[in-house]
């Protein structure tokens, strides 16, 4: 719902449209995403890197439109609870952040404050996941940082993210998301 809520922000901020247009356009887009019919089906944990990547870039877009320090901080927080929903946003977050950061720059809308007050929380959040790639990646032995354990996993999960198989895995996914996914009752 919350998610919902924030995309419908999200249109309306980016179209400068009436709330009443946004609505009607989100309602559609909605209704025919397959997305929303399958999370609403299966409990993944993948689920949540929709809803809480909506919220970090709304929180960036209204952070980039009122110059706001302390929308850039909420937005970096979304930012680096959004790296903790699927790994898969360890691949998409860091490049969308880059090409925001390019755009912001271009624009000149960024200041020094406004930055680090992004990045700060955004980093904190983000290093004991760099640090856990990096242990898992390359299969050095697990230690502990302060408080905190930076663990090896028995079966690393970050296979998902490699280019071994890129394109055929591409292919699986399209048609699994466009035809069917192996199930009967699908």
């Amino acid at each position: 719902m919350i998610a919902s809520i924030a995309l419908e922000n999200d249109l309306r901020l980016a179209t400068g449209n009436t709330k009443h247009f946004a609505a009607l356009v989100f309602a559609i887009v909605y209704a025919l995403s397959p997305y929303t019919y399958m999370a609403s089906r299966f409990a993944l944990d993948c689920n949540l890197l929709l809803g809480f990547s909506t919220l970090f870039m709304l929180f960036l877009v209204k952070a980039y439109k009122s110059k706001n320090a302390l929308w850039y901080l909420i937005a970096g927080i979304f930012g680096g609870v959004t790296l903790y929903t699927y790994a898969v946003s360890y691949m998409v977050l860091p490049v969308a952040l880059f090409l925001i950061l390019i755009y912001m720059l271009w624009t000149k809308k960024l200041g020094v404050s406004q930055f680090l007050s992004f990045v700060i929380p955004l980093g904190i959040m983000a290093v004991p996941l760099m640090l856990v790639q990096y242990v898992n990646v390359f299969d050095k032995e697990q230690f502990v940082l302060w408080k905190f354990t930076i663990t090896k996993l028995p079966e690393y999960a970050g296979g998902e993210i490699g280019f071994k198989d890129f394109v055929p895995n591409l292919v699986r996914v399209l048609k699994l998301t466009v035809m069917s996914d192996g199930m009967d009752y699908n």
